[in-house]
């Protein structure tokens, strides 16, 4: 048997470490294989697209902790293992397996334990690049009461930010304005508690709020071999994290002089560090007087890891994996190019911008400043032949126009304390004419940028993108041919594709709560399983954190975003056999409304999509079928409400139409909140105010079940069951779901699956599809239809040993006979799944689920019984730290 090695995954998704581990780890995991390695994967998280068999030969869903580790030791013999491909959670936990001595019988491979822990320790990072001669923030540490008392007396070393060793995206990092504001928080008595002042002393850094933040992405071998392959320009100044900022490469504002004066700062400091693998040095860049200051180094793939991957085109993650076994940059051959080795740095003859993409709506008292602690859901990212393209993609699918009209007071407070919407607040300044120099004074901003936004902000406008050409990305501007088919659209026409026939699938676009990493799962398995049927596969997306978006998983990757003026752009060069729209989430199901009828969608007819969509039309079609529903009505006017209220009693429930993750759905208590509410046709969603709002009588304690099932043609061919092991009242993402179902009766069942064939029927499915109901006072009822996959598919097709993905695929393109009866698929095993939350990131926000999602992620558990699965629940520490048991109160 061949040699193995451990990869520690990232675990649940959060804020602040999300897909884009996944994409390092997967990356990891195949240049492992390619070497001959057997491959051995920890992660809980089973929605992840890394734990498709295809990458490695063993999952263990399992918490990431020294325990887990130990289990997988009893069965299995690595010869090391990897931590630099699962964000802070990875590196935090080889720390933790060098404190068990785990690592004695276990090592880590590429960077060494005392490398991490200098880089991952503030205090010691510092006098490092201190002794080296490297300018760091000035910095105050407090190791005892009377050092407090001496060293912050002094008033003008105010303002102040305190920043966390260990930490992920910021977490714990606060600025102190002044001695009142330190004294004042909350959290400073403990910290500042003598027993733990000895363990991790408080550290307070001078505010460098303002400056420009610059960023390197390094590779080095163990010979001393070293290479930038990306630098990158935040947008934002410093103050705000880095995930919260728009990003540019290559940087638009640095001097040739300063660029390479901070690339010979990182270079250094990485060889002293004896660094072997990738790491992401990071500086604060005072861009009049030149000063800078090193802020700190990443001795990991990290979150601009990937961004810089998909920016330039260069697979760090695959590197890196062959540097920590021991390879040098030489000998890499670089698979993007097919003809030159990884030691290049890579030479951009285009522009990447990345936006952020924020969800406070999703959490209601939320604080909505920004600054060192990361917010962001997710990020776009636009490919584009300057600044100005590159942005206006980046922007199309984080934002909503129009943009929100602002005060003149408003708008100056945006501007000087940014939230989520200061980059509505400056395109609306240039509108009401603020000056230039009174901006940059406001926001921090530089005038280069604030002079390409102004030129901009009419564009915007239209919302177009302005392409209808494809060109290729290469990693060096053109010198050397390209091997895979990485493609932005642009002005010019330099890229053809090839025969096919072809398959175009539609992505999920920027990670949101209810629409993250498994929909890549279902892209993913797309692809695999349209190839080894013998077509060849488009993506279109602009995430940059998908393992789809790699360069070479699909045989064409189309880096734009999902708008009708990009598809048809793509559909017209590409002429697809087939369009999968099913596969990517809610994003592109809604792009349905507006494409052509005639294109050739592999799929339910649109308009049956459509209907199963409008919350008003769908409704009128299960009474046409007879299939039972909570009570319901079209209402046109508050007293239809009050009076539909009055029949059928309270609460009531208005859920919108093309919604993902129960966005805008509101549950409405009694009559007072009814007339509190105001019109119902005010409320945000795209039902044109003729056609009315949907209201339903709301069954808070109702038990929540879902078939998720394949169709061909309209007949139901393969079906699941699953539940909630809460009840209804709690949103289906924030319930701990379990498969297969264990408290449905036979006669449950038997109703649902009738149900299920004749809206497949009806409907004409075809594909993947997902169904909700409940069971209330003896009724089977149900609650919606999604045409398409859902989010449980990872989660099933992981218990059931299956890839449903696979298996839809398979039954799309089969031309046997119908069945006769459909086919239940279930398990030899039980699997939960588990929400997990950020809410410490939603500070104010009150910690409460209801019928909006709110969770950013989940993790698993297997056993082979329900009862074993629901004890491992309730003895892992894991599951009280991520999944708080908050419910409605009955009758709420």
């Amino acid at each position: 048997m061949p040699e193995s090695v451990l990869v520690l995954g990232s675990g649940p998704i959060q804020i602040g470490q999300a897909g884009e581990f996944d994409y390092a780890g997967a990356q990891a995991l195949k240049a492992l294989k390619e070497k001959g390695f057997r491959t051995l994967l920890l992660n809980s998280n089973l929605a992840s697209a890394q734990t498709l068999g295809v990458f490695a030969d063993r999952v263990f869903a399992l918490p990431l902790s020294p325990a887990s580790v130990e289990t997988i030791l009893a069965s299995e013999t690595p010869i090391g293992v990897l931590a630099g491909f699962g964000g802070q959670s990875a590196l935090n936990l080889a720390l933790e397996l060098d404190q068990a001595g785990l690592l004695k019988r276990l090592p880590l491979l590429g960077t060494a334990l005392e490398t991490l822990m200098i880089c991952e320790d503030r205090l010691k990072f510092f006098r490092f690049c201190q002794n080296l001669g490297l300018p760091v923030p000035k910095t105050y540490v407090l190791s005892d009461l009377s050092a407090f008392n001496t060293e912050l007396n002094a008033t003008d070393v105010f303002p102040l930010l305190q920043r966390k060793s260990f930490a992920l995206g910021g977490q714990g990092a606060v600025f102190y304005p002044n001695l009142a504001a330190l004294w004042a928080d909350p959290g400073l008595k403990d910290r500042l508690n003598p027993a733990a002042l000895l363990n991790a002393p408080l550290l307070l850094e001078e505010d460098l709020r303002g400056w420009q933040e610059i960023e390197f992405e390094v590779l080095a071998d163990a010979a001393g071999n070293q290479l930038v392959v990306c630098a990158t320009e935040n947008i934002d100044p410093m103050g705000i994290h880095t995930g919260d900022s728009y990003v540019v490469t290559p940087p638009m504002t640095l001097s040739d002089t300063s660029y390479f004066e901070l690339r010979a700062a990182a270079l250094k400091l990485v060889s002293a560090l004896k660094l072997v693998g990738e790491c992401n040095v990071q500086f604060a860049y005072h861009p009049k007087c030149g000063d800078y200051r090193l802020i700190e180094l990443n001795p990991r793939l990290s979150r601009s890891s990937a961004l810089a991957s998909k920016a330039t085109g260069y697979p760090i993650a695959y590197v890196a994996t062959q540097l920590a076994l021991g390879a040098l940059l030489p000998d890499i051959a670089h698979p993007l190019t097919g003809g030159t080795s990884c030691f290049f740095e890579p030479a951009l003859d285009y522009v990447v911008v990345k936006a952020p993409r924020w969800q406070f709506d999703k959490f209601p008292g939320a604080d909505r400043h920004l600054g060192p602690e990361m917010k962001s859901i997710g990020e776009n990212m636009g490919i584009g032949e300057d600044f100005a393209s590159a942005f206006a993609k980046a922007w199309a699918m984080t934002q909503t126009l129009p943009l929100p009209h602002w005060s003149n007071s408003a708008l100056r407070q945006e501007l000087a304390c940014p939230t989520d919407l200061r980059m509505s607040a400056l395109f609306s300044a240039f509108e009401q004419g603020l000056d230039l120099a009174e901006i940059e004074a406001l926001t921090g901003f530089s005038g280069w940028f604030l002079q390409a936004f102004k030129d901009l902000a009419p564009s915007l406008k239209t919302g177009r993108l302005g392409f209808w050409g494809f060109r290729q990305i290469d990693t060096l501007a053109g010198e050397f041919q390209a091997q895979t088919a990485y493609l932005y659209g642009g002005q010019a026409l330099e890229y053809t594709f090839g025969p096919g026939p072809w398959v175009l699938i539609l992505g999920s676009g920027p990670y949101g709560i209810g629409s993250s990493v498994e929909f890549d799962f279902c892209c993913v398995s797309a692809i695999y399983a349209l190839q080894a049927a013998g077509y060849k596969v488009a993506l279109l997306n602009s995430n940059p954190e998908t393992l789809s978006t790699d360069c070479d998983v699909a045989d064409a990757l189309i880096f734009e975003p999902l708008l009708p003026e990009s598809l048809n752009a793509v559909v017209a060069a590409l002429r697809p056999v087939g369009i999968l729209a099913s596969l990517g989430g809610q994003t592109p199901q809604n792009l349905l409304q507006v494409l052509p009828r005639h294109w050739p969608f592999w799929g339910p007819p649109l308009d049956q999509i459509l209907k199963a969509e409008n919350r008003l039309a769908f409704a009128l079609a299960l009474d046409q079928l007879q299939i039972p529903q909570a009570p319901w009505a079209k209402v046109t006017s508050l007293a239809d409400a009050l009076a539909f209220g009055q029949k059928v009693g309270y609460p009531l429930i208005y859920r919108p139409a093309f919604v993902l993750g129960g966005g805008g759905m509101q549950v409405i208590k009694n009559a007072q909140a009814l007339e509190k509410w105001g019109d119902l046709l005010q409320l945000q969603g795209p039902l044109p105010r003729t056609e009315g709002a949907l209201l339903n009588r709301f069954l808070a304690e109702a038990q929540e079940f879902e078939l998720d099932g394949i169709a061909r043609l309209g007949h139901l061919e393969y079906y699941l069951f699953s539940e909630n092991i809460e009840p209804s009242g709690i949103h289906s993402g924030d319930s701990h779901h379990v498969f297969p179902a264990q408290s449905l009766s036979p006669e449950v069942r038997a109703q649902a699956l009738t149900y299920a064939i004749t809206l497949a029927q009806s409907f004409e499915l075809h594909g993947l599809f997902n169904l909700q109901f409940f069971y209330h006072q003896g009724a089977v009822l149900l609650v919606e239809a999604n045409l398409r996959a859902s989010r449980n598919l990872p989660f099933l097709s992981h218990v059931s040993g299956q890839n449903l993905v696979s298996l839809a695929i398979e039954r799309l393109l089969s031309d046997a006979p119908l069945a006769e009866a459909p086919v239940e698929i279930s398990a030899d095993q039980v699997g939960i799944r588990v929400p997990t939350f950020s809410w410490e990131r939603m500070c104010g926000a009150k910690r409460e689920l209801g019928v909006e999602m709110k969770a950013t992620g989940e993790f698993c558990l297997l056993a082979d019984s329900f009862e074993n699965v629901l004890q491992l629940c309730y003895t892992l520490p894991d599951f009280c730290a991520f999944t708080p048991s908050w419910r409605l109160s009955k009758g709420e």
